[in-house]
């Protein structure tokens, strides 16, 4: 059928796992003023410092300043300049994207490495994309379970509608959480089924 290549060979490393720089928070803290020094810092789970990167706004685009550990064990200062473009909004604003510096492609998330890329440049898959056909499922209905202030325990029952949803949205939603939760049963039965 597919040639080589074609289909799920592996999985790729997931952006989860890497430090990201969004330019919608930058723009959202006001740090994207031409003139601007700061530094931005990622957090691990455990509240530990993972990483930091200093950064320059100039007028059209960053500079951002890091070090990384290199294969000897030193440590190598590496500077990057990021262009940024801006397009226009329907009600008179700008928005703002980064120029990937490897491919120059208009993004909003650069991913750390040795250099801040775009997500294709360092092959990286969104989580989504690793799931199993139950993995989509259970994150629909955990999804839907929310929406109706509902346990995300499916053994437990959905039984009051939240404040201000209208009862056909209620019954409408509950009907599709209970279609989901009938295929997975039947997903996890086909799994285990003796052949």
């Amino acid at each position: 059928m597919g040639g080589y290549g074609s289909g799920r060979n592996g999985y790729k490393v997931l952006t989860s796992r890497k430090m990201s720089l969004d330019i919608r928070t930058l723009k959202r803290k006001g740090y994207l003023n031409p003139g601007m020094h700061f530094s931005w810092y990622w957090k691990m789970n455990n509240g530990q410092e993972a990483g930091s990167i200093n950064i320059c706004t100039g007028n059209d685009g960053l500079s951002l300043n890091y070090k990384l550990r290199n294969n000897e064990g030193g440590w190598q200062t590496i500077e990057t300049l990021v262009e940024l473009d801006w397009t226009s909004c329907h009600f008179g604003s700008r928005r703002p994207w980064f120029l990937c510096p490897r491919c120059s492609k208009r993004v909003a998330i650069l991913y750390g490495g040795k250099y801040f890329n775009c997500r294709n440049c360092h092959c990286l898959a969104y989580p989504s994309e690793n799931e199993s056909q139950t993995d989509r499922l259970y994150r629909k209905v955990w999804k839907l379970r929310e929406q109706l202030n509902a346990p995300i325990n499916m053994t437990r029952p959905i039984l009051f509608k939240p404040k201000g949803m209208h009862w056909s949205t209620f019954i409408r939603l509950t009907d599709k959480a209970h279609q989901l939760e009938s295929q997975i049963y039947s997903e996890i039965g086909c799994q285990f089924r003796i052949k």
